[in-house]
């Protein structure tokens, strides 16, 4: 849970620099970042992935109405801006798939596996040309840049602990519900802020 962690502290972040600024952050949509919802990399797993695909192809059209400003916030090992131009690649995945974050121009491929993920649901969404820009999400988290005077609507990808049990990805971890619990009460409240810890296992 620490990619969404990352994402939820700098939306707070830019929460705050919002109000500086007479930006309004008109909604949030909370998405996952399953490589497998890109039905190329999930294979066969249609039947699992469908409803949540679809929940997330909702949850990021309704939101995507309220603003004039989309911007998408996921995890990576440093914090920058992507242009709308930015493209990211599913080849790790045995994948040929290159996807634009939100213009079809070119542009370089520099998005984590987190905004790549976010790319495609944007794109699964909206369409392509969406405009989106993006954010990836460090441990050197600092405060976002957005434009003054417009509604904005931000979609964060992220993923829960994969350290639940010992048959999880992860294998157990002890922190790993205490972690989950305080995600989800940041999630719930819209105001909680979670604090980053560089130990914890990804």
């Amino acid at each position: 849970d620490c990619e969404l962690t990352q994402a939820l502290n700098t939306m707070r972040v830019a929460r705050c620099v919002a109000t500086s600024l007479r930006v309004v952050i008109e909604a949030v949509a909370f998405c996952p970042q399953a490589p497998a919802l890109v039905p190329e990399v999930g294979r066969g797993l249609d039947v699992e992935l469908n409803e949540v695909r679809t929940a997330t192809r909702t949850a990021i059209q309704h939101a995507a109405r309220r603003g004039d400003e989309l911007i998408v916030i996921g995890s990576a090992g440093t914090t920058r801006r992507h242009d709308p131009t930015a493209r990211g690649s599913f080849a790790g995945f045995g994948v040929p798939l290159s996807v634009p974050l939100g213009a079809d121009d070119p542009g370089p491929p520099e998005l984590p596996a987190s905004l790549t993920v976010g790319a495609w649901l944007l794109r699964d969404a909206l369409g392509p040309g969406c405009g989106a820009s993006g954010w990836s999400v460090g441990w050197d988290s600092t405060a976002m840049t957005v434009s003054p005077d417009r509604s904005t609507v931000l979609v964060v990808v992220g993923d829960g602990s994969a350290r639940l049990s010992e048959k999880a990805p992860g294998y157990l971890d002890a922190r790993a519900a205490g972690r989950e619990q305080l995600t989800l009460d940041a999630l719930r409240s819209g105001a909680a802020f979670v604090p980053l810890d560089p130990s914890y296992p990804e």
